[in-house]
């Protein structure tokens, strides 16, 4: 005797179609017609009948609704770009005097490890000495999947010709953002990265040391565009990219390195039992890329010497103490225990020539590109 009947499966977020034929302990064969998944959570149920192509389920449309809807959230925020507010403070304490335009401007970033992108809305300004300046609101979207403003502001503009810049950058790890400021003429000044909580923007270290003409680890340009111009956000490209800034001595053609670890943390007695170099003390923190295997690398140095050795770590960052501390790097602390590929060039490849530590690592100027594969 044939029975056909569906068969129901409680499985979360798995849709299973079937085709069985098997004998009952009667001796009754049993042919599966259908399959029903029942979600756990709301109890829908999804049928797909065995040898008919399979419908699109109510599942599948709600998930490609979800990916779509951050671009309708944040195309409301372009439409009504007056309706927010940007008379707020800059965490950083940037804190500069300028009446607004009226234009605006957004970009499209990851500033929070994943997921949706977040959204960046600037609003122009100029201050009674013509110079132009930008406020700058985050919008990520919230656990109830509308757009949410931040509840502080970055900055970004510049002064007259050689005078003051202020500029934002993202990260490539996809973690907070970056508000630098520095000198037009020099290049030189200072950034803060700043990380991303919800809907504040909150420092998180002290300013470090920074140069816009030269390479600057995980800092990533920002292009700005007008609202009116929805192709970035229809298609949902990010609008960061690699800077311009000025290269290295490695010669033409030299080859990228690709190099692959785990993101370590280890203190300064862990690195250096004998003893700290320079009088730091042993509990200070370094970052480091733990490779899986020991690995050669050339640095083409200034003086013209080309130096080439095997190393299995590479310095990322750290909090160290000494008499004079220092923190830099810390961001990769929000990717520890992950596996990372990097991509270097050629000129961006250092091996140390001072005592500082983490002693023996590798230093890294910039990278092409950085991948968390975890």
């Amino acid at each position: 005797m044939h029975r056909s009947f569906p068969v129901r499966v409680a499985l979360p977020f798995v849709a299973c179609a079937l085709a069985l034929s098997a004998c009952s302990g009667s001796g009754d064969t049993v042919v599966v017609t259908a399959t029903e998944v029942v979600d756990p959570d709301s109890g829908e149920v999804y049928t797909t009948v065995v040898g008919q192509p399979e419908e699109q389920s109510a599942r599948k449309q709600d998930t490609r609704a979800k990916e779509s809807d951050w671009r309708t959230e944040y195309a409301k925020v372009l439409d009504n770009p007056g309706s927010h507010n940007f008379d707020l403070p800059n965490p950083t304490g940037i804190a500069l005097e300028y009446a607004p335009e009226g234009h605006y401007r957004y970009a499209l970033v990851e500033a929070n490890g994943g997921g949706a992108p977040e959204l960046l809305l600037s609003f122009d300004g100029v201050d009674e000495m013509s110079n132009h300046f930008s406020r700058v609101l985050l919008f990520r979207i919230g656990d109830g999947g509308s757009a949410e403003a931040s509840t502080s502001i970055l900055t970004h503009g510049a002064s007259g010709a050689g005078g003051y810049r202020a500029t934002i950058q993202a990260s490539q790890l996809g973690y907070g953002l970056y508000q630098s400021e520095h000198s037009s003429g020099t290049g030189a000044g200072e950034t803060t990265w700043c990380a991303i909580d919800g809907t504040e923007i909150m420092p998180a270290e002290k300013p470090r040391d920074f140069n816009i003409q030269f390479a600057t680890p995980l800092h990533l340009a920002i292009t700005w565009i007008p609202i009116e111009d929805r192709g970035p956000l229809e298609r949902g490209d990010l609008t960061v990219a690699l800077p311009e800034t000025r290269r290295g001595p490695a010669p033409d053609g030299a080859a990228d390195v690709v190099a692959e670890g785990t993101v370590a943390m280890k203190h300064g007695y862990e690195i250096r039992p004998e003893g700290m170099p320079n009088g730091e003390d042993p509990n200070s923190e370094y970052l480091l890329l733990q490779l899986d295997a020991p690995q050669e690398f050339t640095d083409y140095r200034a003086s013209g010497d080309v130096v080439t050795r095997d190393t299995d770590t590479i310095s990322l960052g750290g909090r160290e103490i000494s008499r004079y501390p220092r923190d830099w790097g810390t961001e990769w602390e929000q990717v520890l225990g992950k596996r990372v590929r990097l991509t270097i060039g050629a000129d961006a490849v250092h091996f140390q020539t001072d005592t500082g530590m983490p002693m023996g690592a590798l230093r890294v100027m910039d990278f092409k590109d950085v991948e968390v594969l975890d």
